[in-house]
């Protein structure tokens, strides 16, 4: 029946690995006899893959100019929703990649500010290099970036598509890889971010390494190797591609019946014994040269030592993501032909079965491990990290194709129980909230507890709930009735689209709303910048956005832009700052001398109380319009302090009691406070010598000496009964010798 479990018979392993390349051609004749044996295929020269090549692709050229022609479509849907959003950067991912390959564009290399930075993983910024060549300007070029990210991430269509044909016909290859497109991750698009060209080098890894496992032939191997290279150089996450390749062969051998297990290794020996001496040679090349073989992401040896409760939390809660990321449904059917054992011995089937299971337990171990080392602790604050999971999705879309006629009733039905019990890990003992700039998977689950608050403390449980009704629509659907199974198995096929497209509407609305609102409320630090100047910002004085996440937390941008916080006056707040510069700082961030030759020219200041001035200053912009508590600077390099003015609202000019003055003059000079009129006497206090008198009713000032170096000059005004008073400063003012009155205001 239709819905009922079918096999061919148990055939030997050659005769059946040789059966299923009429799959693999394409599930039709293609009028070429398949290979008489496994060990047949080893003779197969990679120069033959010309001739292969074209005869395929004249076979099924329709099929590729339809697909195409959905890519270029989808490209223009999705590039369309990415220019909604508000721009330019706003992570530090943005603020790397951008960075970096506007570098490379402008003929500097791989660098950040003009130096190295160990970033082998380099596919990404090198492909955005076009968008710098063709824009002229910050927005053009990140319109093009946009551009780049859509058709990079609907690509995704073509490996999905041909890991599908391996073992269906036309029409419902095209259908996976609409289930591809049709994930939340396209909101990628519209950030900076590795993700847009990771998604479809992940799934053309997968699927080399699927084929090379049902079809054993040199040029297979190689295709594997060759896409599991570009995948890493993409995103270094993929470097766990190459134990998962090795790990897949082992298993889909081990499947094997055992008489069939012998001639299954001798065929796939070399790329074992390739794979194996690849992992030697990476040990090694680890405890000779240390944690820098791994470049800007040698982070990932460091952090806090993890506890076991830290790893049981995110194991349960990533392995329940990857039933979310899947639509639920594709999972439970690709677990279900897990418990027939024709399934895990059809060379094919068990191939795609092997990798499916190898992948995901490699991606939940890696991303389980880095939670629970990563110093930002995104437990305790209750964001998940869940964005390394959505490359799975295509290898559980096709599966629920695959297992059509692949599950049985009972199979359905253990399945459904397994995603029931695996979902209930998503209730942790705090809760996740399940949308952050970086969850984009589980939105629809943010979306339901806004409307019901009082589901938040049992999520888990509700999600459980959620995933034992579309269980039972599958495990019914296997009922052994073709016009039921007919009409249930398509149904739970389109409740399984509907949820990845509504899920995908609405991380594209929650982007659009949160980007603008993240720049209405308080404008990023790169975002300002490249609307108001060319140059490289050099140090950033910020009191919100946490820098600390923004800078530190994710464990490579410590190489490029550093970030302390302190309490000591004149900051009183976070600060950031270039690598390059040599600012003499303090680990309180005090400030201790004035060299900083190599920083950048351009300086970014955000505070309400604090503001800077640099020694020959030639642009300033503040207050602008649309900020107006953000003060910019741009000096003639190598630029250099002047004064550091805190303890007043920078608007307003408003002081309550104390402000503090620190100068750096070359020679001796002055320093001079106006006041606004006051309604009564002010007594002002400048430092230790330095003071007078603001009558009410008029304006006043204070003036005090100032010596040729770093000094600190605290303000203080208080009322003739001793209590600290309020004024308003009209003007801070300084001059070194004989020069003339510069304002610090």
């Amino acid at each position: 029946m239709a819905g009922g479990y079918r096999t061919s018979g148990h055939p030997a392993v050659s005769s059946r690995i040789a059966n299923s390349l009429a799959i693999v051609e394409a599930g039709e004749q293609t009028g070429r006899p398949a290979p008489a044996s496994a060990g047949d295929w080893l003779k197969v020269r990679v120069a033959a893959l010309r001739v292969d090549s074209r005869a395929w692709i004249k076979l099924h050229a329709l099929e590729l100019w339809v697909i195409t022609g959905l890519w270029m479509l989808i490209s223009l849907a999705i590039f369309w929703l990415a220019t909604g959003h508000e721009s330019p950067r706003r992570f530090q991912d943005e603020f790397l990649f951008w960075s970096v390959a506007e570098s490379f564009a402008g003929g500097d290399g791989l660098t950040w500010r003009g130096e190295g930075i160990g970033l082998y993983y380099f596919l990404y910024p090198v492909m955005l290099a076009p968008a710098f060549w063709l824009g002229g300007s910050v927005a053009a070029s990140y319109t093009l970036v946009h551009l780049l990210d859509s058709l990079f991430i609907t690509g995704v269509i073509f490996p999905a598509f041909l890991l599908a044909r391996m073992y269906m016909r036309f029409a419902p290859a095209v259908l996976a890889a609409i289930f591809a497109v049709a994930a939340p991750a396209m909101n990628y698009a519209g950030i900076i971010g590795t993700e847009s060209l990771a998604y479809p080098a992940a799934t053309a890894a997968l699927a080399a390494i699927v084929l090379s496992i049902a079809r054993p032939r040199r040029r297979n191997w190689a295709l594997a190797l060759v896409m599991i290279g570009v995948a890493l150089f993409t995103r270094a996450q993929f470097a766990v591609f190459a134990p998962v390749y090795l790990a897949a062969l082992v298993l889909a051998g081990l499947m094997l019946a055992k008489p069939d297990r012998r001639e299954y290794f001798r065929v796939q020996r070399e790329p074992i014994g390739l794979l194996v001496a690849t992992h030697l040679l990476a040990i090694i090349a680890l405890v000779v040269i240390g944690r820098g073989v791994v470049g800007l992401y040698q982070g990932i040896f460091e952090g806090v030592s993890p506890d076991w409760s830290d790893i049981v939390y995110w194991a349960k809660a990533l392995l329940a993501d990857v039933y979310m990321l899947g639509a639920v449904i594709p999972v439970i059917a690709t677990v279900a032909m897990w418990f027939h054992r024709e399934n895990r011995r059809d060379p094919l089937v068990g191939a795609l079965l092997a990798v499916s299971l190898i992948a995901t337990l490699a991606l939940v171990a890696q991303i389980t491990w880095f939670s629970s080392i990563n110093p930002y602790d995104w437990r305790s604050r209750h964001i998940f990290y869940e964005r390394y999971m959505f490359y799975l999705g295509p290898l559980y879309f096709t599966g629920l194709l695959v297992a059509w006629k692949r599950v049985s009733l009972p199979a359905a039905l253990a399945s459904s129980a397994i995603a029931v019990v695996i979902m209930t890990g998503f209730q942790t003992d705090s809760v996740l909230i399940p949308f952050s700039y970086d969850s984009f998977s589980l939105t629809l689950v943010g979306w339901y507890l806004d409307a019901h608050q009082e589901a938040i403390a049992n999520i888990g449980m509700r999600l459980a709930g959620v995933t034992a009704i579309l269980g039972a629509l599958y495990t019914i659907s296997r009922l052994e009735r073709s016009t039921i199974a007919r009409i249930l198995g398509g149904l739970a096929v389109a409740v399984s689209l509907a949820i990845l497209v509504g899920g995908q509407a609405q991380t594209w609305y929650y982007a659009r709303l949160f980007s603008g609102d993240a720049f209405a409320g308080v404008a990023k630090p790169a975002n300002f910048v490249d609307r108001n100047t060319d140059q490289d910002v050099g140090m950033i004085v910020t009191s919100t956005d946490s820098p600390e996440m923004y800078f530190t937390a994710e464990f490579w941008n410590d190489r490029i832009v550093r970030a302390f916080e302190t309490d000591d006056v004149p900051f009183q707040t976070p600060v950031m700052y270039s690598p390059r510069c040599t600012f003499d700082f303090d680990e309180t961030g005090a400030i201790l001398g004035t060299g900083c030759d190599k920083v950048p020219s351009a300086y970014y200041l955000r505070n309400d109380t604090v503001s800077m001035h640099l020694k020959d200053e030639v642009k300033r912009v503040h207050p602008s319009d649309d900020t107006p508590n953000i003060s910019l600077m741009v000096g003639t390099p190598p630029p250099r302090i002047l004064s550091i003015v805190d303890g007043r609202n920078v608007i307003s000019g408003e002081m309550n009691g104390t402000m503090n003055v620190r100068t750096f003059l070359d020679r001796p000079g002055k320093l001079r406070v106006e006041f606004a009129e006051v309604r009564s006497t002010m007594y002002v206090r400048m430092g230790p010598r330095g003071k007078g008198t603001v009558q009410p009713g008029k304006p006043g000032s204070v003036t005090v000496d100032l010596p040729a170096n770093e000094a600190l000059t605290p303000v203080s005004i208080r009322t003739p009964g001793g209590v600290p008073g309020v004024a308003t400063v009209t003007d801070v003012k300084v001059k070194q010798g004989d020069g003339g009155w510069i304002s610090i205001r």
